[in-house]
């Protein structure tokens, strides 16, 4: 019975690191080291995206968005995802949600 959890849980976490590892590839740069400041929005180009990831540069409270679509926004300076639920033609964008004015990379999918 261990012998199966053990290599029931090792398929597992190789399915995850595959796609992982596919899921990065995906991923199209926006803004790089781009600085927001307090409560202002910062706009990607016009695409065609189902997805929009962005990692603050800091301690800021950055949240991701699509424009027209939704917004995804922590309780903490960490990398969020905000996904569509399909493919839309519009812009990545990033709020910042901090008091301060903070950086940040964005990327689309």
């Amino acid at each position: 019975m261990r012998a199966r959890v053990v290599r029931t849980l090792a398929a597992l976490a190789s399915a995850l690191v595959l796609l992982g590892a596919s899921n990065a590839q995906a991923w199209t740069i926006w803004a790089n080291h781009e600085g927001i400041k307090s409560g202002e929005n910062k706009f990607g180009p016009f695409v065609s995206l189902s997805a929009t990831l962005v990692e603050p540069l800091g301690s800021g409270i950055i949240c991701a968005g699509i424009r027209g679509v939704g917004l995804s926004c922590p309780n903490e300076a960490r990398r969020v995802v905000f996904e569509a639920g399909s493919v839309v033609r519009s812009e990545p964008y990033a709020h910042n949600h901090s008091t301060f004015t903070s950086g940040f990379n964005g990327y689309y999918q």
